[in-house]
């Protein structure tokens, strides 16, 4: 079985902390970025029938399960394992920005949280929670969802 088959396999049977599969709308996207060796942690594929922020995102983070957090020594390797993944996802991120015209509030952008994981998500992602109107956010969303897309696409081109 090739490396891609058996991604997806895994990714189809993968399920978040509330038993619920990754989101068909973000799963190629997910798909790609563990292909090119980032793990995922958690996404969304964004809801904007849904009341409050409604951006798609994805959580870049190496598996935790083995990690004592109340040891310090342990937490600062997995932070940098972490930063790790940043410092090689952010040229693939520049790569794509490179000549392609976004507005700056729609273009992806790497959120560093806790432990070092890195969450992608658009640049005015939170902003969404404030907007109430029906179509204004299913425009906004649509925004979003396109701008992930192309950027899936660019990541396919790297397999």
């Amino acid at each position: 079985m090739d490396k891609l088959t058996k991604i997806k396999q895994n990714l189809a049977q993968a399920t978040d902390g509330l038993n619920t599969p990754i989101d068909q709308g973000i799963f190629d996207l997910v798909t790609a970025l563990n292909y090119l060796d980032f793990p995922t942690d958690s996404s969304c594929q964004g809801h904007p029938e849904q009341s409050g922020a409604f951006f798609p995102w994805v959580m870049i983070a190496n598996d935790s399960k083995n990690v004592n957090f109340d040891n310090q020594g342990e937490y600062y390797k997995y932070a940098m394992t972490n930063l790790d993944l940043q410092k090689r996802f952010i040229p693939l991120l520049s790569e794509f920005y490179n000549g392609r015209k976004t507005e700056h509030q729609h273009r992806i952008f790497c959120n560093l949280i806790q432990c070092g994981m890195i969450e992608i998500m658009p640049q005015s992602g939170y902003i969404s929670e404030f907007i109430t109107e029906k179509e204004e956010r299913e425009k906004l969303h649509s925004i979003y969802k396109q701008e992930f897309d192309d950027f899936k696409i660019f990541l396919e081109s790297k397999f």
